[in-house]
């Protein structure tokens, strides 16, 4: 809570920063290491995520994304069960075939504009298999755009 004009409130002495974590076991609460809400995750990485969210680092990801495998396991859902993820799901998806079939078109020696391909998403219902054929079969951009237009 911010406090125009004052100073912000300080963490009472021998106090150390941190989260800690208590289950109610027999009628009384102990501490764990770890939640049993969050499936596992520990007191440590929450901390640390919830007080690094403007930098969420590589290891920060990892551990999100593994909670969210074990919830969608437990409840048998998954990324495209949602709207936004299902559509992040897709576009990264469409970028990353977009990449490799600019990377073998040229090592082919296929000339290409600088923008090749800008329309990532045209792609994104297109089976890689039919996408890599005929990246190695065609001998230009226009070619390649000719026919997946025919195949489509």
């Amino acid at each position: 809570r911010e406090y125009p004009g004052q100073p912000l409130p300080r963490r009472p002495p021998g106090v150390v920063p941190g989260l800690t974590i208590h289950l109610l076991e027999g009628g009384r609460y102990r501490r764990h290491r770890a939640s049993r809400a969050l499936l596992g995750w520990k007191a440590e990485e929450i901390h640390d995520a919830l007080n690094n969210l403007d930098a969420l680092s590589e290891r920060h990801s990892a551990t999100l994304e593994e909670l969210g495998r074990r919830f969608g396991t437990r409840t048998g859902t998954g990324p495209e069960d949602h709207p936004l993820l299902r559509s992040i799901h897709q576009q990264g998806v469409s970028k990353g075939q977009a990449m490799t079939l600019r990377g073998i078109l040229e090592r082919r020696g296929v000339a290409l504009s600088p923008t090749f391909p800008m329309d990532v998403s045209n792609f994104a219902d297109v089976p890689m298999a039919t996408l890599l054929d005929v990246a190695m079969t065609c001998d230009s951009e226009q070619a390649f755009r000719a026919e997946l237009r025919r195949r489509g």
